[in-house]
């Protein structure tokens, strides 16, 4: 191989693992919602299939039907079963001006969570509601203890949120831990009692992603728009919309397929209902910006829902994935071309670009 093709060849590899391994681009919606939460996300979200049978147990609440609409689930859904979505990543650049006074700023937080969409929670039957099961938040860079004033500040009044638990992520740097071979992973770790200084402590096992990047999915784009667009039950009965937008040239959205490990070791964090691996689920990997409202009455908050988080087409100027398929074949006709010029010319042999569409 050339000296001219070894480098270009690895520079494609060094492009594809940032894709994923990356932290999230900067927060592009503070300066127009300077009251309100905002923050720059670069998350991994996955839609686990449980058993219906099983959502009000967890949620209090009984599902909605399944969407039949082929924007959103186009293949439909399994029957039987319900969508509940898994996520985790990394939250950057985090602001609020609380009444246009003080400005309130985080740089980086990790963030993760379990949550029941198409909720019943309006008992209309009709108005789908996330209701989360678990959330977890945590420290980057190693500071555990960044995740203690949030996780409390969360579940009291004024601050109108959930109950969640403070965790440990790995990795706690980037979005994603590149595992070689075109893998990825993130594991959420809520703990008792850290230990920063010399190891140690008292840690249990929230989940596991496990994913690689697929150019096939049962879902698209606007599944996910769709279904994280959705307003949350906070703890004092309300909801709120916590928008999330993909119409930025760093969105960068691909579909992922994963192995998704839940567990049950402490406080109900996760149900022992919902504990198990699920193989073969699909996922979404992106960089949103998240817009978060104050709460208000569930239906109120449904009705407000910004049609513009929810837009059914890929937000980007280009698809990045085909971009980089034409590059790869581009470039192995290159290195063939080349190889075959000296004396020592010789076969290369090389697989598909793309990845398995499950575990085996």
């Amino acid at each position: 191989m050339t000296r001219f093709t070894k480098t270009a060849f690895t520079a494609l590899l060094s492009l594809l693992s940032a894709l994923v391994s990356a932290q999230a681009g900067p927060n592009e919606l503070a300066k127009y919602n300077p009251a309100k939460r905002t923050m720059s996300v670069n998350e991994t979200w996955c839609i686990v299939p449980i058993d219906t049978a099983n959502v009000k147990a967890l949620t209090g609440y009984n599902p909605l039907p399944v969407p039949s609409d082929p924007t959103i689930f186009p293949r439909g859904f399994p029957a039987g079963k319900h969508p509940m979505i898994v996520f985790a990543g990394y939250e950057n650049d985090i602001r609020m001006t609380p009444l246009n006074t003080v400005p309130l700023q985080i740089a980086s937080l990790m963030q993760g969570a379990i949550i029941i969409p198409y909720s019943d929670v309006t008992k209309d039957g009709k108005t789908p509601i996330g209701v989360p099961v678990n959330y977890y938040i945590g420290g980057t860079n190693g500071q555990a203890l960044q995740a203690i004033v949030p996780s409390i500040a969360s579940a009291v009044s004024p601050f109108e949120g959930n109950t969640i638990f403070p965790a440990t992520f790995a990795p706690d740097t980037i979005a994603a831990q590149p595992l070689g071979g075109g893998a990825y992973s993130i594991e959420v770790k809520p703990y008792i009692l850290p230990n920063t200084i010399s190891g140690p402590g008292v840690y249990a096992e929230a989940f596991d992603i496990e994913f690689v990047l697929t150019q096939t999915s049962p879902y698209t784009d606007h599944t996910f728009h769709s279904i994280l667009n959705q307003p949350q039950l906070l703890n004092n009965g309300k909801c709120q919309r916590n928008a999330v937008y993909f119409n930025f040239t760093d969105a960068d959205p691909k579909m992922a397929v994963a192995n998704v490990t839940l567990y049950h070791e402490i406080l109900d964090s996760p149900p022992a209902a919902i504990e198990g691996t699920y193989e073969g689920v699909y996922c979404y990997q992106a960089n949103g910006q998240l817009v978060g409202e104050v709460g208000e009455s569930c239906a109120v908050a449904a009705s407000k829902v910004d049609p513009k988080a929810l837009h059914q087409g890929r937000l980007r100027p280009q698809h990045v994935e085909k971009i980089l398929g034409v590059f790869a074949v581009f470039l192995a006709l290159v290195i063939l071309f080349c190889s075959a010029q000296g004396p020592e010319s010789r076969k290369l042999k090389y697989g598909a670009a793309e990845p398995p569409n499950s575990y085996e």
